[in-house]
């Protein structure tokens, strides 16, 4: 195996190290929000979509409103 050959796995190695590491962060940082839960207007929101919508809609608003709420 010539260095080069050594040298790119040992990149590619730290790569997939650091992409880990970042996973990782953000994993324990978003288990330390705590559930709020949906409010009675939210609720009341989703309940008339599902009249008038299909449920990728309806859960797509909600991975909307969950995804502000934690910004």
């Amino acid at each position: 195996m010539t260095n080069e050959e050594v040298e790119k796995i040992i990149k590619s190695n730290m790569m997939l190290q650091m992409n880990f590491a970042g996973i990782r962060a953000d994993f324990e940082e978003a288990s330390k929000r705590k559930w709020s839960g949906l409010t009675k207007e939210d609720k009341s929101h989703f309940s008339s979509l599902l009249d008038h919508k299909t449920d990728d809609d309806v859960f797509t608003a909600i991975d909307n409103l969950l995804e502000y709420r934690n910004t």
